[in-house]
Parts: C-alpha cells; structure tokens; sequence
C-alpha cells in the first residue's frame, strides 16, 4: 500500500481547502479528517471483533490513519483512537455497526468469505466493499444490488477517486 500517495492526497485536499476558506474558528480549515491512526494491537481487536483476518494493505491504513472522513460525505471506515472514544468503547464499534448493518440489509451480492465496508457516503447511496483476501476495493450499486467491477482497485487508488483535491 503507498501510504505517501494517500497523504499525499490528503494534504492537497486540505491546502486547497485552506487556500479557498482559509481559517474556521481559528483554526486552518480541512476538507478532510483524519483520526489518526491505532496500535497493532487495536487492529487485531478489531479483526478479532470481526471475525476475520485483515490484508496487509488495510492493517496499514488502520495503523496509519484510523479513519478518514471527507467533508463531501465520504467516509472511510476504520478505527477510531482512544482519545477520540467514549469510555468503554473499542476501537472500531462503530464500523462493527456499520458493517452489521450493510452486510445484513443492504448488501444483496455474491458472499465474501473475509468482507468489509471500506466507504459510504453520508446518504447511503453508495458503498464499497474490501475484499480481504484479494486486498481490492469495489463499489456496490445499492440500487442495481450488485457490485461495480469498473470501480474496483487498490485502497489508494480507490480513494483517489472519491477524494479529489
């Protein structure tokens, strides 16, 4: 996984953003937030929470960044520190929810033997799933029921295509 491409991105996002609205409260403004990235041991939590095992590719990302939300909705889920956690809460409950819920009421495709929401919008219009065993992200049409081949690709550039400085 290029980890330097994704911050790459991020950072572009959020000097353009600065560029255009420049401070918000006193502080720089962001189009994109990172929460910051979890232990090894958070991520084997959340693997273990899950009940299956995460490619490398995207133990990495939850390492390096945690979760990454866009201010255009798109969300990249993952886990959430400690510091940013209400007492008594894991790492990834949230996305334990989430992924609970899409797979048991929205996801109508093939079966994945190790599957997980990597991406929704705010509206629920459009998620992605990765697919652990192979390390590639694809969308799913939730409206045709079926995944989307032509979206499909690495975490990187997967994300590159949603989030666009």
């Amino acid at each position: 996984m290029n980890i330097g491409a994704i911050q790459t991105l991020i950072d572009s996002c959020n000097a353009k953003a600065q560029e255009e609205f420049g401070e918000v409260g006193g502080q720089p403004y962001v189009s994109i937030d990172v929460h910051g990235g979890v232990s090894h041991e958070e991520v084997q939590e959340l693997s273990r929470d899950l009940g299956i095992s995460f490619c490398n590719d995207y133990a990495q990302f939850l390492m390096e960044f945690g979760s990454i939300y866009s201010k255009m909705g798109e969300l990249f889920h993952g886990a959430v520190p400690k510091k940013y956690r209400y007492d008594g809460e894991g790492p990834g409950d949230y996305f334990l929810e989430m992924n609970k819920k899409f797979f048991n009421e929205v996801y109508k495709g093939p079966a994945f033997r190790a599957a997980t929401l990597f991406h929704a919008t705010d509206d629920g219009e459009y998620y992605a799933i990765l697919n652990h065993d192979e390390s590639v992200v694809t969308g799913y049409d939730i409206f045709k029921e079926s995944l989307c081949t032509e979206l499909s690709g690495s975490i990187e550039d997967y994300m590159a295509y949603f989030i666009r400085p």
